[in-house]
């Protein structure tokens, strides 16, 4: 089906953002700007940075409310406005969101009242506010990871609304195969896989730019960009990296820590990675300068522990990253990493790790694994990902 921008130009999408906008897996930014070229109107619901009720009123005084602010072309924020006490009671924060949710329904009728319009959601632990939206809103669940938690009362939580989430949804999206496949059972509706979500302009503006970040160390580098937290597989970690004084590990990213897993030797293995002489620390990077860096990488690193199921059943971003810039990949056995044998390496110990290492670099990486890694990351666009799912839904409304 041949459906254009104008048609899309139709519609209005409210997202909701449980994360910062600038957050380092930025999920929601990169949805809310394919949709934009697509010509629709995005509203983000910012639940990171809501505004007092105060700042809110005296922003309406100087003509800049703080509270609604246009991003980019066809995409705004809107800042959540607190009542009195919300920090405080719990209930009064509640009831803060629901009367914004109120709000912004109504204003956003007035001023777009032809538009169809739709509810994006990505985070199960705001499905209680769809209760507070009219029925001309139709629901979108964009199932990008396996949330979860380490608290048992907040893992069980999460289930439930999931269990809600998949029942109440017009459109459900997975992007993997294994999400699909965890969460089909709950679903009112059919669950289509579609693309994950790769920054193809981003690395097509700058695979050729140079910059001053040279890691510039003469051995082997393994690398791995993303956050350094409690996702890695520490035991796996500690092992490998002071056993292999010959191969140089390369961590680019902020430390900070994942809500959603546990980790009770991340902090020996956080003192081990800032001591040891042949592991190279680099803070997060800018976008632009990531695929110069990855140039640099020998063979890119995913050493996520998969005894947690936010591990498990993750599909990293960047493993569209590594693939593009044509680099070997090896991980530890996250489910969906499984159906690219040829190009991704899977060791579950050290041991496992060291043997897939050597192998990796006993004879250079063949040029069509390259041609065909890049082949894939461009098949996961961000842009390819929003044209199927507005393909479909446009489909299933006809």
């Amino acid at each position: 089906m041949n459906t254009s921008k104008k048609e899309y130009s139709e519609c209005l999408f409210i997202v909701f953002n449980k994360d910062r906008w600038n957050a380092l897996c930025d999920i929601v930014k990169q949805t809310c700007f394919a949709l934009s070229q697509q010509k629709s109107i995005v509203v983000s619901v910012e639940m990171h940075s809501p505004i007092k009720f105060i700042e809110a009123v005296f922003s309406i005084f100087f003509s800049k409310p703080l509270f609604l602010i246009k991003k980019h072309s066809g995409i705004y924020l809107f800042r959540p406005i607190l009542l009195p006490y919300a920090n405080k009671l719990l209930i009064v924060y509640q009831l803060s969101l629901i009367l914004n949710c109120l709000l912004l329904q109504i204003f956003l009728w007035f001023r777009y009242p032809h538009k169809k319009k739709y509810v994006w959601m990505i985070f199960p632990q705001l499905q209680w506010l769809l209760t507070y939206f009219f029925h001309t809103y139709k629901i979108i669940y964009d199932i990008v990871d396996y949330f979860t938690s380490p608290v048992k009362k907040e893992a069980q939580k999460l289930e439930f609304y999931k269990k809600e989430l998949l029942h109440q949804s017009n459109f459900i999206f997975a992007n993997s195969h294994i999400l699909k496949k965890k969460s089909q059972h709950n679903a009112k509706n059919s669950i289509y896989v579609v693309p994950q979500g790769f920054r193809l302009h981003e690395y097509e503006k700058q695979i050729h730019i140079k910059n001053n970040l040279v890691i510039g160390k003469k051995k082997p580098i393994i690398g791995f960009i993303g956050g350094i937290n409690e996702r890695l597989d520490s035991n796996l970690l500690l092992a490998l990296i002071p056993k292999h004084q010959e191969w140089q590990f390369v961590f680019v990213g902020a430390f900070e820590h994942d809500t959603n897993v546990h980790n009770i030797q991340f902090d020996r293995l956080y003192t081990m990675v800032q001591n040891c002489s042949n592991v190279t620390l680099l803070p997060r990077q800018n976008p632009n300068s990531l695929p110069f860096l990855l140039k640099q990488f020998t063979i890119c690193m995913i050493p996520y522990d998969v005894s947690q199921d936010f591990n498990r059943y993750c599909y990293p971003m960047k493993l569209f990253e590594y693939f593009y810039m044509g680099k070997p990949v090896i991980s530890t056995p996250i489910e969906e990493l499984k159906r690219f044998p040829k190009y991704v390496k899977i060791g579950n110990t050290a041991k496992d790790w060291e043997k897939c290492i050597e192998m990796l670099l006993h004879k250079p990486w063949p040029r069509n694994f390259s041609r065909d890694e890049r082949n894939i990351a461009v098949d996961n666009s961000w842009e390819r990902k929003i044209q199927m799912m507005l393909k479909h839904i446009e489909y299933t409304i006809i």
